[in-house]
């Protein structure tokens, strides 16, 4: 009994991770996509960092 509770918990944690890094992968997406709109890569320098280098 105990084994299948530590067997339904690794599954419920290995699909929340699974949902979670979707969701990262797909905010990321979202992200570049829209600098995409602007012209921009993920590479351009930000305004914060071109603040930071003066």
């Amino acid at each position: 009994m105990v084994a299948k509770l530590v067997a339904k918990n690794r599954q419920q944690m290995f699909d929340k991770v699974s949902r979670r890094k979707k969701l990262d992968e797909l905010e990321i997406r979202q992200h570049e996509l829209l600098l995409a709109k602007e012209g921009l890569t993920t590479l351009d320098a930000t305004p914060l960092h071109e603040a930071r280098e003066r």
